[in-house]
């Protein structure tokens, strides 16, 4: 099957190198092992495919969508705290949540 993380690689590759093809791939994956079609859990997953899935997800969370309004920064925050060390790294969320774009 492919996912638009495959077919997103699949469009870098000829400008891109293998950590960043690796980070496109992975972008989906949970940390804990239960995405779709997943082979690599926790650590195994790319540090940039972890980090990229946190910002990727918050960013979804807190933009209007065509089927429904967007979260608030708060709710945003609070849901990526409730997926923390299911489908986010309990490390990056930690990391994420002090950044100081979460004062507006």
């Amino acid at each position: 099957m492919m996912t638009h993380s495959m077919i997103g690689a699949e469009i870098v590759k000829p400008l891109s190198n293998q950590k960043i093809i690796n980070i496109i791939v992975h972008h989906h994956d949970f940390y804990n092992g239960n995405g779709t079609n997943q082979l690599f859990k926790g650590v195994d997953i790319p540090l940039g495919a972890r980090i990229v899935t946190v910002a990727d997800s918050f960013d979804a969370m807190t933009s209007d969508r065509p089927y429904r309004p967007a979260l608030s920064f708060t709710e945003g925050i609070k849901e990526i705290q409730r997926c923390s060390g299911a489908q986010f790294d309990p490390e990056v969320v930690a990391a994420f949540i002090k950044l100081p774009i979460h004062l507006r």
